[in-house]
């Protein structure tokens, strides 16, 4: 395949619009593979912002050898923005978007772990489904090739607010905020639990 495509966005987007072959060349991962090899890819730091207090949530990239930022299009499905308390993910070429609280499309699922090997699989654990009203100790898999999700041996301990790393081959969920219906149990953990992919798979 011809990458010489150059590195500018706008490019690949209107060469990804002439025709549908061209469309599913583009998209695929081999060319992402080819571009970047042939170094027409950059690194791009993904931010999640908002305007207000008020206002949706929207994303942003920023390009550290430029020092450009950029506002994204609305992702679709998303016209009006993204919701509170969603999570970022990069696995491979692709940026997912996992949760968030928007109470009239999907509940209330929020303040979990998220981190990815980079490759294929995505790891989430812990959080909080405000309808239950407490910690959550499910843990859970995306595989991002075979588009489903693989339940995981729950967590120790239930945790919110927790935050998730891909480390050595492992995901590791990292502190967090145990929520009982009983307020006064309720509070800050520091604590580490570990997953190892190859001994539950």
């Amino acid at each position: 395949m011809d990458t010489r495509v150059g590195n500018n966005d706008v490019i690949v987007s209107v060469a990804a619009s002439v025709c549908g072959g061209w469309k599913i060349e583009i998209e695929s991962p081999e060319f992402w593979v080819h571009r970047k090899a042939a170094g027409y890819s950059q690194m791009l730091v993904m931010l999640k912002i908002r305007g207000g207090k008020d206002e949706p949530y929207r994303l942003s990239a920023f390009e550290p050898i430029s020092g450009r930022f950029s506002t994204l299009p609305p992702i679709p499905g998303f016209p009006a923005g993204l919701p509170k308390y969603f999570e970022l993910v990069a696995v491979g070429s692709e940026l997912l978007v996992l949760g968030g609280w928007d109470p009239v499309r999907y509940g209330k699922f929020y303040s979990y772990a998220s981190a990815s090997d980079g490759e294929r699989m995505v790891y989430a654990a812990g959080g909080c489904f405000k309808r239950l009203g407490n910690s959550l100790k499910s843990a859970m898999a995306y595989d991002i090739k075979l588009d489903e999700w693989i339940i995981m041996p729950d967590m120790a301990k239930e945790s919110e607010y927790c935050k998730g790393a891909f480390q050595s081959g492992k995901f590791h969920v990292i502190g967090g905020y145990k929520t009982y219906q009983n307020w006064e149990e309720s509070g800050y953990m520091m604590s580490e639990e570990i997953f190892d992919p190859v001994a539950w798979s």
